[in-house]
């Protein structure tokens, strides 16, 4: 359960399922009804870290209940869809939803992303975002 004006990371962590076919995870996808309110549950971005999925959520009507479907590709191709309901608290009248920092690039910012002094995103050589 959430707060309306949480801005939280959730983690999908399929490390078991996988193991057990000898595969690992190749990409992972996420989709949600589009937000009819600027109040509505928001994916302000989603990374894979170390076989593990993070998802960046924000916002959420008051009372209400969101319904988001993770879908996971493996290496070998398989592709499993993960129904995911996410309770929102009636302890807060719902937020703005905050916008989320992006790179010049226009990817969104991950989710454990190295922020230096000056404020920019520490990139690999790739430009890929680092991650604790």
């Amino acid at each position: 359960m959430k707060n309306s004006a949480d801005f939280l990371d959730y983690s999908v962590d399929p490390s078991g399922w996988l193991k057990d076919a000898d595969d690992t995870l190749a990409a992972a996808a996420i989709s949600w009804p589009t937000p009819a309110s600027a109040a509505d549950v928001n994916v302000a971005a989603m990374t894979i870290i170390n076989g593990v999925v993070m998802v960046l959520i924000s916002g959420g009507q008051t009372g209400g209940a969101s319904r988001l479907t993770i879908t996971l590709t493996t290496g070998l191709g398989r592709v499993v869809d993960i129904p995911v309901i996410l309770p929102i608290s009636q302890d807060q009248t719902p937020a703005q939803v905050p916008d989320w920092p992006v790179l010049d690039n226009g990817a969104g910012l991950a989710p454990g992303a190295l922020i230096l002094s000056d404020r920019s995103v520490l990139v690999d050589a790739s430009g890929n975002q680092i991650v604790m």
